[in-house]
């Protein structure tokens, strides 16, 4: 859970245009919160 903070964290406040990463760190971001409430809501099935 805390590497899943520091991820999203990074890619709010360490935002680089020159990165070779070929997603924004929004999209990052919501593959991450897509990725987490998908693992949260199969959990609670």
């Amino acid at each position: 859970m805390t590497a899943l903070k520091n991820i999203y964290q990074n890619g709010h406040f360490s935002i680089h245009p020159s990165q070779e990463c070929p997603f924004s760190a929004q999209t990052i971001n919501t593959v991450i919160w897509f990725v987490f409430f998908m693992i949260y809501f199969l959990k609670r099935a």
